[in-house]
């Protein structure tokens, strides 16, 4: 059963990435077996491989941030939040 990576450090995450591409480049290995091996899901090395052709390696190890922006949807000012405190 494959784990969800996104709970992962991104440290391992990039090194997930990272084993994927060295094994696809080997020519040897299906999107599934390196899926199966990397432990992800087939798809996810297949979009791993088209950023690693669209951008090289940079674009593998580069992730955006995901979430809600520190600070987004308070009600307070910085100002109103200091009074408070």
């Amino acid at each position: 059963m494959n784990e969800d990576a996104r709970a992962l450090p991104a440290v391992v995450q990039v090194e997930k990435r990272k084993q994927a591409i060295r094994m696809w480049k080997k020519n040897r290995y299906t999107h599934r077996d390196i899926g199966e091996q990397v432990g992800v899901h087939y798809l996810t090395v297949g979009r791993w491989i088209n950023r690693y052709n669209s951008g090289g390696m940079k674009a593998i190890l580069s992730s955006k941030t995901q979430g809600r922006p520190v600070g987004s949807g308070r009600s307070l000012s910085t100002e109103q939040e200091a009074r408070i405190q």
